[in-house]
């Protein structure tokens, strides 16, 4: 019995893959994929004259902040606490 489950789903899987395969192939050789592809790109005349600025810093932390924070127990540390 296992072994015509195991020939049912090596055939399933032999046929999805192919079925794969052929979809693939098929949309490799859509024309309106290719008709899609050849227009070219409008560009927003509005966003070529906005300048790239960089990212800014982030603000300075607070010392008293990052120190509080290094004292807060870890998740680790709370699901000890939960389980005891």
């Amino acid at each position: 019995m296992i072994l015509r489950e195991t020939k049912v789903a090596r055939i399933a899987r032999s046929l999805l893959h192919w079925a794969c395969v052929l979809a693939f192939a098929c949309l490799q050789q859509s024309p309106a994929l290719a008709q899609a592809t050849e227009q070219p790109v409008e560009t927003d005349s509005v966003a070529l004259e906005e300048p790239i600025t960089p990212i800014p810093m982030p603000p300075a932390l607070d010392p008293l902040k990052v120190k509080l924070g290094e004292r807060l127990p870890t998740v680790s540390q709370i699901i000890c606490m939960i389980r005891s």
